[in-house]
């Protein structure tokens, strides 16, 4: 649920999530053969054991004892990755625009 009224003890988030996400070990897998192979060919994620040690609030384990990632509450993270990458970004260009204006 994202409705702001039904939420409270908002505090700004000032840490970071990059390290976090370059901890996660991203591949391509098939699943074994149990139906589930056909059904979703070749996958690309993150296995939950690899979430489990980085994100472990972002794991659950299902009533039949495998584990599952729960994506959808990694968008906020995801998001906060990018909002920490443009302001990376933006940094480097005014650093590059002060060196190249002493270039001329």
């Amino acid at each position: 649920v994202s409705d702001a009224r039904l939420k409270e003890e908002f505090l700004p988030y000032s840490g970071t999530v990059m390290a976090s996400i370059k901890q996660l070990d991203f591949s391509t897998f098939l699943f074994k053969p149990d139906g589930l192979r056909e059904r979703f060919g070749r996958t690309f994620g993150i296995t939950a054991q690899t979430m489990q040690g980085v994100f472990p609030e972002y794991v659950s384990e299902r009533t039949d004892g495998f584990l599952q990632n729960d994506y959808n509450r990694m968008i906020p993270v995801t998001l906060r990755g990018l909002q920490e990458h443009e302001l990376e970004i933006e940094v480097l260009k005014t650093k590059l625009a002060a060196l190249e204006s002493l270039l001329v």
